[in-house]
């Protein structure tokens, strides 16, 4: 086993990290902002898209949209 090595880094080294380490992060929740249909909610949820109905109808999943258009927020669904 590899004992660990303590690397010293200068401070232009570490604002690159740190903003490289703000993109990840920025991209990440923009994944999780991700639009979707009924169809692709339930199909990541594992379920019928009446399932997906129900849970509108009850207030648990938020839609986001006009008229018959219909879009779930994909971050909303990890929390289902």
């Amino acid at each position: 086993m590899q004992t660990p090595q303590l690397v010293l880094v200068d401070s232009q080294m570490l604002s690159q990290i740190m903003t490289m380490q703000k993109e990840i992060l920025k991209n990440l929740k923009n994944e999780d902002d991700e639009l979707m249909t009924r169809e692709e909610a339930a199909k990541f949820l594992k379920c019928d898209i009446q399932t997906i109905d129900n849970l509108r109808k009850e207030g648990v999943l938020h839609d986001y949209g006009r008229g018959k258009l219909v879009r779930l927020k994909k971050s909303e669904l990890y929390k289902k």
